[in-house]
């Protein structure tokens, strides 16, 4: 609507319908109150024009009777009657472009207009009419609340034309009058009180008898003065007010009475608003009285409570809601705020009404605060922006600020609102030292840890399970992982324990892992996650396998001890026996011998028993580990074994080069030692004995070994040979510990031994170690 000035809009409209009101009132003819209406509009609408049509019912013929152009009513074209014919037939106004208006223009217009604005001139349910406004200039004149505003004027203009109808028809004769009243008058949706020069009632309407729930047979002829003030003025919310003002027109028949006034409930009527609009009779059969209407605007003023209500309430909200809001014109002057930003900035509810937004924040602030209305200005307010600011007694802290444009007042400002998250940033800075805090420990704990959604998606996972698959965090986060046990956490709401379970990692190595799936759950107590923990089990796993292997060779290994003491023991009980008989006789040559055979039995078993002992201290007695070149070690064992080597007249071949390792030195020349020592018990008859101690590289592996051309090892005797007091030939030297100890040492090393031979084709002895480096 083209109104200009701030607030103008409602007070130029009801002066306005009060005009158009008033000129239907006091009009001698409906061509002069025309012109009036015309007028009155172009003071409020610029650049428009008006035309009125009138419908004759009976001949179903228009007649325009006042142009749109004032100049000539030729310009009145067909496509003006195409356009009231559908205003009427469709009884409902229209707002129209020039798109619209082309479409009833059934021959090529030389000019149409840009917008038009019509409604049809209504009395009750009779459309006596069409009235139009329209611009040829500008299509964005008119809005809803123009379309309403026309309707009101055409309602004034419609009962302004009956009114005057019916004064035509009164002064050609009164009977007609009379007749016309009761055919029209009685059915309009207005109330009407027609008062003769004594201000008593001569006629009112069916409208009256349901506003005032009084019959009109009742009230015609009585006093008007009289009934006002013995009944009427009491169905009123004030009683006075309406006596007063009313009684005032009677005393004062010259001028134009309007109000409005409440009617209460009560028997045969019900509560609504009425619009009181009088005037004096000028000419007529009741010249000299007054006609008084009554309009229900029940409906407007509900609309308006509603409206009042709302606006209450919206201010309610503005004061009362958590965020501060502030609203701006375009040139930084704060139009409206509420209490919580006037205390977030330390100023009074009212002090900056008026003044610019930048004197609110100190200076080092305001380039901020200019970029945030910069930013809404261009239609970038709607995210969300933070902003550390000062105020003016040097307070700081952070607000987020979000800001739209909209129409405050009939013009485009800035509603800004902020919000004071200083509390906010500390408690997002907490929870983050916190989170990466957990995440740290997290991390560092050696388990596997992963958290599933309810749609089994992987949120979190630590560092260790990256590690064993191999990919970053941001590669699994997100990603769908099935497990039937997850499902079961979620339908039973219970922690759910898998005893052990494996898996295979990248370098192939297979591993064991105890799991443990565990609900977490939200404050209604619902599952919302999983908790998975994988704990690795494969070094005690390993520690089991070790102990029942320890406990089967130690089992072994009391066998093999027992068997092999008892032996020498049965030989000294026996030969006591004999001993005994013999001393008895005094037959000293056998008592000798017996003793001999004692002494060699006894002997025997002092042997077995150091080797035992000497068996069961290797990996609980150790020498610090040292680097040392493998060549040294085999040169001490030379050196231990050299009359063994010259008496037996074997051939020591040695290779170049060998690595250095970190071995206990004392222990693996002891391993040499046995060895080389074996090798020279087993040649048997060979002419040319030869040992030969070397290395070799088995892929990435180390492989040392002592080779003879001796007797041999048949193939399943490779594994016997280095269990305890095992003897290849019961009647060679020795206790058969020799290779079990080599064994215990390589092992307590972490290394392995093993044989390579075929039966009278030489044995080689191979064993690995840690090398340095």
């Amino acid at each position: 609507m083209s109104l200009e000035g701030p607030g103008s809009g409602d007070g130029k409209r009801q002066l306005l319908l009060f005009k158009v009101t008033d000129a239907a009132g006091r009009a001698k003819n409906l061509d002069e109150l025309f012109r009036s209406v015309h007028e009155y509009l172009n003071e409020l609408m610029k650049n428009i024009s008006i035309c009125i049509i009138l419908y004759d019912a009976k001949k179903e013929s228009l007649n325009l009777v006042y142009p749109a152009n004032v100049n000539e009513k030729s310009s009145f074209s067909p496509w003006w009657r195409t356009l009231a014919s559908y205003l009427i037939k469709e009884g409902k106004p229209l707002i129209a472009t020039t798109e619209l208006i082309s479409r009833f223009a059934h021959e090529k217009a030389e000019a149409l207009p840009a917008v038009l604005l019509g409604t049809p001139l209504r009395v009750k349910d009779k459309v006596m009419g069409v009235m139009c406004l329209f611009n040829y200039h500008d299509a964005s004149t008119y809005s809803d609340e123009d379309l309403e505003m026309l309707k009101f004027v055409a309602d004034q203009i419609a009962i302004a034309i009956e009114r005057k109808q019916m004064e035509d028809a009164l002064r050609e004769s009164k009977e007609k009058y009379l007749s016309l009243m009761n055919d029209a008058i009685g059915s309009l949706s207005s109330g009407i009180i027609i008062l003769d020069d004594h201000f008593r009632v001569v006629w009112v309407n069916h409208a009256i008898e349901e506003f005032f729930g009084i019959e009109r047979d009742a009230i015609i002829g009585m006093d008007k003065r009289r009934l006002i003030k013995e009944k009427i003025k009491y169905i009123f919310e004030e009683p006075e007010k309406f006596e007063r003002v009313v009684l005032s027109t009677y005393d004062n028949n010259t001028y134009i009475e309007q109000f409005e006034c409440h009617v209460l409930p009560g028997v045969n009527r019900r509560e609504r608003f009425l619009e009181h609009w009088s005037t004096p009779i000028r000419t007529g059969v009741f010249a000299g009285g007054r006609i008084e209407h009554y309009h229900d605007i029940t409906a407007r003023k509900r609309i308006e409570q509603r409206l009042a209500a709302q606006e209450k309430n919206l201010s309610l909200v503005f004061d009362n809601l958590l965020d501060g809001i502030l609203i701006v014109d375009y040139d930084g002057r704060i139009l409206k705020y509420n209490s919580v930003l006037a205390a977030m900035f330390e100023v009074e509810p009212e002090e900056m009404i008026g003044r610019n937004i930048l004197e609110l924040v100190a200076p080092e602030s305001r380039d901020a605060v200019r970029e945030i209305l910069k930013d809404v200005r261009a239609g970038r307010g709607g995210h969300p922006g933070t902003y550390r600011v000062i105020n003016r007694s040097g307070r700081e802290f952070w607000v987020e600020w979000l800001g739209t444009d909209m129409i405050y007042e009939g013009r485009h400002v800035n509603l800004v609102s902020i919000r004071d998250i200083t509390r906010r940033r500390y408690m997002e800075k907490e929870l983050k030292e916190a989170s990466e805090f957990l995440e740290n420990v997290i991390d560092n704990i050696p388990d596997t840890i992963t958290i599933k959604d309810s749609k089994h998606r992987l949120v979190m996972v630590n560092k260790a399970y990256c590690e064993i698959t191999g990919l970053k965090k941001e590669e699994v986060i997100g990603k769908t992982v099935y497990r039937d046990k997850d499902e079961e956490v979620f339908q039973t709401k219970r922690v759910v324990n898998i005893p052990e379970r494996t898996y295979t990692d990248r370098a192939g190595k297979r591993h064991y892992v105890s799991v443990k799936k565990a609900p977490l759950v939200n404050e209604a107590g619902e599952i919302t996650h999983v908790l998975t923990i994988s704990h690795d089990i494969t070094g005690l796993k390993e520690a089991e396998k070790e102990l029942e292997a320890k406990n089967k060779e130690l089992e072994q290994f009391t066998y093999t001890v027992s068997h092999d003491l008892r032996a020498p023991l049965l030989t000294i009980q026996g030969f006591i026996h004999l001993l005994r008989e013999d001393l008895k006789r005094n037959e000293q040559d056998k008592v000798d011998k017996e003793l001999k055979y004692i002494e060699d039995a006894a002997k025997k078993m002092e042997k077995l028993l150091n080797d035992t002992l000497q068996l069961s201290r290797i990996g609980r007695v150790m020498n610090p580990p040292e680097e040392v070149p493998f060549g040294e070690i085999i040169n001490e064992a030379l050196e231990q074994t050299r009359q063994q080597i010259e008496s037996s007249g074997v051939k020591i071949t040695v290779a170049d080069d060998f690595p250095v390792v970190h071995v206990d030195r004392m222990r693996i020349v002891e391993v040499l030692v046995n060895l080389i020592t074996n090798s020279i018990k087993y040649m048997g008859d060979q002419p040319h004995p030869e040992i030969f101690i070397g290395y070799r590289k088995d892929d990435d592996e180390v492989v040392f070994f002592v080779r003879d051309n001796g007797i041999g090892i048949d193939r399943s005797q490779h594994e016997k040979v280095f269990e305890l007091f095992y003897k290849l030939d019961s009647n060679t030297n020795g206790t058969g510990a020799g290779l079990a100890i080599v064994k215990k040492i390589i092992e307590v090393h972490g290394g392995r031994v093993w044989i390579e031979s075929e039966l009278g084709q030489g044995c080689t002895v191979c064993f690995t170690l840690p090398v340095a480096g």
